[in-house]
């Protein structure tokens, strides 16, 4: 058997080689296919992102985007997106300059400033672990670890973000109603995704993924605080 010209490789044999042409059709059944890949993933995040996380989280279902190609995905896309229209520039800048002309230049605000401008590094290290780590609290009868719990983070994150993306192409021409509407995004995929992925009645898992929800929201408060004090102290010792 020619393993080189053979389209699968034999068990325990070297895979065949490389073309432009498997290249581009992985690429296309990554991408483009209706059932799997990105486009599947998308669709069942929509409809049913509960039990898409199960599939993963449970049986490692091929079909679905791996969690952390999904965030970066969606990152990547909602960053194309505020380049594409300037509103990332535009944000910043606004809010660093109003922020400065209220609370003036010291230590403090050039903190706040310094962590909230770091979008990726906050939902990365602050915003999926409270997720997590509130997830996991609630969720005492499928007895979770906080890898699964973080896996469900990072899909409601990438899949918020690749929500965002497309009114972001917008800038200033975004109709005021729709910025109120992204901010419902996270929360509601959050409670959304957690109701599907949590057991027992109905009633009782809306309530533990509102009360995950809360719990997640104060304790990213909890975190946010003290990347800005560890800041603060850095950038005081950094300026003596």
């Amino acid at each position: 058997m020619d393993i080189e010209n053979s389209p699968v490789a034999a068990p325990g044999a070297a895979p065949p080689r490389l073309t432009m042409a498997a290249f581009w059709r992985d690429f296309g059944d990554e991408v483009l296919s209706l059932d799997r890949g990105l486009p599947w993933t998308f669709m069942q995040m929509l409809l049913r992102p509960g039990l898409l996380v199960r599939r993963y989280v449970l049986d490692r279902d091929a079909r679905v985007v791996r969690p952390l190609r999904y965030f970066l995905i969606g990152f990547a896309l909602l960053a194309v997106s505020a380049q594409i229209s300037g509103a990332a520039g535009a944000a910043l800048h606004g809010f660093e300059r109003g922020f400065t002309q209220q609370n003036g230049a010291g230590p403090e605000s050039a903190a706040i400033v310094a962590v909230l401008s770091q979008v990726q590094w906050l939902l990365l290290g602050i915003g999926m672990p409270a997720m997590a780590a509130a997830l996991l609290r609630l969720n005492h009868a499928q007895q979770p670890n906080f890898a699964e719990m973080w896996v469900l983070s990072m899909f409601v994150t990438g899949h918020s973000l690749l929500l965002w993306a497309l009114p972001m192409l917008l800038g200033e021409q975004m109709p005021a109603i729709v910025l109120p509407l992204m901010l419902l995004v996270p929360p509601f995929w959050f409670v959304s995704t957690a109701t599907g992925y949590f057991t027992g009645s109905l009633a009782a898992r809306i309530f533990r993924a509102l009360l995950a929800m809360m719990l997640a929201a104060v304790l990213m408060i909890l975190f946010l605080l003290g990347c800005i004090a560890i800041t603060s102290v850095v950038l005081r010792f950094w300026s003596v």
